[in-house]
């Protein structure tokens, strides 16, 4: 299954794993986006706030009755706070990390009696975290810390395969869509200085094909795991803008 299949890479995560034969169970916030899902090709399309536990528990609720056991769960979903740290409201802080962080954990804790042994649990992290850019401070700190949970959900849960994939730039994707344009003008010359490549962000479908194609090897191979995976251009430069 894959949350966050409304839009961006985990909207082309899950159009990959259906034309590679998988049942897909695909999950995304915005109501009206995911009844586009609907007849795409998904065993079901389902709407779900991570930050709500209730929701959480429902989805877990179709996925056993769809799937009967997960095999793979990647958790796409994401939220980002173009400011600086001084700028940042408590809302700010609440939405990067109600999502990114607390929903993430929610997803897991409700998916856990649906897992089947072995299970990937993947999540979508960034080359960001631990080297914030200027103004995404929030969205950094949340991958890092996203990062620290799956490794203590690999200490608790080790019946499963929890992984992250820390994303460079990539396009297209809804990472910016809120961002305002002054905001944008003020945080672009100190992306320029760091180096960032705006003409060689990674591709969206080929992010998704990568990560689908590894999510189906590991499968193929159940007593292995892939517990972080860096993934971006050869172009990218630590610095570089978030994912």
């Amino acid at each position: 299954m894959v949350v966050g299949a409304t839009s961006g890479i985990g909207r082309a995560l899950a159009g990959r794993a259906v034309a590679l034969g998988a049942q897909v169970v695909a999950a995304g916030r915005r109501p009206e986006r995911v009844e586009e899902l609907r007849g795409s090709g998904v065993a079901a399309a389902v709407a779900v706030d991570v930050a709500d536990p209730a929701d959480c528990r429902a989805l877990a609720e179709s996925v056993g009755s769809v799937l009967g056991a997960a095999e793979a769960v990647i958790n796409c979903a994401g939220a980002g706070a173009l400011s600086t740290l001084a700028g940042l409201s408590a809302g700010d802080w609440s939405g990067v990390l109600d999502t990114n962080l607390i929903g993430a954990n929610h997803v897991v804790t409700a998916l856990l009696p649906v897992l089947a042994p072995g299970a990937v649990v993947g999540a979508v992290s960034s080359d960001s975290a631990g080297c914030p850019p200027y103004a995404l401070g929030a969205y950094a700190a949340s991958k890092a810390a996203l990062e620290t949970v799956w490794a203590g959900w690999r200490v608790e849960a080790p019946q499963f395969r929890f992984c992250t994939f820390a994303l460079g730039p990539t396009f297209p994707t809804d990472f910016g869509r809120d961002f305002q344009s002054e905001d944008l003008d003020d945080a672009s010359p100190h992306w320029n200085r760091a180096g960032f490549a705006w003409d060689r962000m990674t591709d969206t479908d080929q992010v998704a094909g990568l990560l689908a194609d590894t999510v189906a090897s590991l499968l193929r191979h159940p007593g292995l795991s892939v517990e972080h995976m860096l993934i971006r251009s050869p172009a990218a430069r630590t610095g570089a803008a978030g994912a």
